[in-house]
């Protein structure tokens, strides 16, 4: 899915920051913190997803790190944009064929995925723009499209397509302030 340096590139970004950082300090920022340590996992996971059999074993394993460790499911074909971060990394299920723009920002117990089971194969999932935030707990569910910068509330359940910059909560979820990008 990725090469080498896009991987790199990608943990350099999300995990060691911009810093210049010794071998202790990556390996510090790596495992000791848990929102840099879900990341980390991820992106190593679908980095060797694609690798050979080592490298679906690896893959694997890495992916039931972050089971286990954090409760977040993240399927190998996602495509998630550079930046992404898990300030509250638990509970979290983001699914198969989801794409994630740039720097969005994902809380505790949220759900991207499909409305019925099956329809990741056909692609009917959610595509989340750039600059977005999911706060606790929201679901967004169904082939559904989010503009830049949208504002998904905690418990809101996002069923259709957003405008870039608007503010969304509720059950179902409505536009509560529709905003300028």
């Amino acid at each position: 899915m990725y090469t080498k340096e896009e991987y790199r590139e990608l943990l350099r970004v999300e995990v060691y920051g911009t810093k210049k950082l010794g071998l202790l300090a990556r390996y510090d920022r790596r495992h000791r913190n848990p929102s840099t340590n879900a990341v980390y996992l991820m992106r190593k996971m679908q980095y060797y997803a694609g690798r050979g059999w080592l490298g679906r074993i690896i893959s694997r394993r890495a992916q039931i790190k972050l089971v286990r460790r954090y409760n977040i499911f993240v399927g190998k074909n996602t495509i998630i944009g550079k930046g992404i971060s898990f300030p509250h990394p638990t509970g979290i299920i983001i699914g198969q064929t989801v794409q994630i723009g740039e720097r969005c920002k994902i809380f505790q117990g949220v759900t991207v995925g499909s409305r019925n089971n099956g329809d990741w194969k056909q692609g009917l999932q959610p595509h989340i723009g750039n600059d977005c935030t999911l706060f606790s707990g929201c679901a967004v569910i169904g082939a559904v499209t989010l503009g830049d910068k949208t504002i998904v509330g905690a418990n809101a359940v996002m069923r259709c397509d957003s405008e870039p910059g608007s503010v969304w909560a509720g059950i179902p979820a409505r536009e509560i302030k529709r905003g300028q990008v």
